[in-house]
């Protein structure tokens, strides 16, 4: 097997000299200042943070109401998100809402996590608004509706008691 002569072989330069740099060398991007950025005065809380603090403060206040009104919340919880998957967040919404009395407090705790978009008074409220959403705004409700109901369904898992 030897090499074909007069045909060069490809991804190979041809030999001379090395092509001229076309345009002038670009300007960093890095500050002219070597000043670190001063630090925010306060604790930094993120989001998530925010939300988890929201949730077990949430649980904690409906395991005081019983055993019986905190099972039905939990099962609400975690069919909750998987609704919210399946069929969409007005759907879900309207599956907690048809549970009654037992779907309220899911409601209503909703109501005051302060999503985007959704900010109401109460449950009946918060399916109200949802329903008035844009297409954009609906989709920022499920994504952080999703995020609450994420740190809920931790919360009501992480405080279990005996059950069996």
């Amino acid at each position: 097997m030897g090499k074909k002569k007069g045909k060069p072989r490809p991804f190979t330069r041809a030999p001379g000299p090395a092509p001229a740099a076309s345009s002038p060398p670009r300007p960093s991007p890095a500050p002219a200042s070597t000043q670190p950025a001063p630090a925010p005065s306060g604790p930094v809380v993120l989001r998530d943070q925010e939300r988890a603090r929201f949730a077990y403060e949430r649980v904690a206040k409906v395991r005081d109401l019983g055993e019986k009104v905190f099972r039905d919340y939990e099962n609400a919880v975690l069919d909750l998100g998987a609704d919210i998957l399946r069929v969409g967040l007005l759907a879900a919404l309207a599956a907690v809402q048809r549970l009654g009395d037992r779907g309220k407090p899911l409601l209503d705790d909703l109501a005051k996590a302060n999503i985007p978009g959704l900010e109401a008074k109460d449950g009946a409220q918060l399916v109200e608004r949802a329903r008035a959403l844009d297409v954009d705004r609906y989709m920022i409700a499920t994504r952080e509706t999703l995020a609450v109901v994420s740190w809920l369904r931790r919360a009501c898992q992480a405080t279990f008691e005996d059950r069996g």
